[in-house]
């Protein structure tokens, strides 16, 4: 009775010191704010956020863009984009993507977040991609532009 009351006590301190993953301060991540949305001249989000190295990006707060393509383009390989809990958010009545992943990149990840109110496809992934994981997105009014054609999250395939 004493040995299986011990491995229940072990078990239940073990679960309650789990703690979450976190990036730190590792020189791999690359932190986003809305000032990675803007012109330097300009207090409008309107600058699309473009990830040309591959790292791991994390989202520092929630952003409402006006860019009219895309909020985030993804041209490197090896890219996880973390939204980490925030909302990514567009313009509803242009066909901006909120995420676009250009064309022959590999091992894309984009987790953690959600992408409300963009004209076209929250996620669209365009042709010969390999190794993409989606994970823990929560789309919400995407696609509702009058001449928006794809649906929330879009892979494209070869032509």
């Amino acid at each position: 009775m004493k040995k299986n009351l011990l491995i229940g006590m072990v078990l239940i301190c073990t679960l309650n010191n789990i703690i979450p993953a976190s990036y730190g301060s590792s020189k791999l991540v690359t932190y986003i704010s809305k000032s990675n949305f803007m012109n330097s001249s300009s207090t409008t989000l309107d600058q699309t956020f473009t990830i040309a190295t591959p790292g791991i990006y994390v989202l520092t707060e929630s952003i409402e863009s006006t860019a009219t393509s895309y909020a985030i383009n993804i041209t490197a390989n090896n890219v996880t984009l973390d939204l980490n809990g925030y909302t990514l958010s567009g313009a509803t009545n242009t066909n901006m993507h909120g995420i676009n992943v250009s064309n022959s990149t590999n091992n894309i990840e984009i987790k953690n977040g959600t992408i409300y109110g963009v004209g076209n496809a929250a996620i669209y992934v365009n042709h010969s991609i390999h190794n993409i994981k989606i994970s823990n997105i929560t789309c919400n009014l995407c696609n509702v532009n009058s001449g928006a054609s794809l649906g929330a999250i879009t892979l494209a395939g070869n032509n």
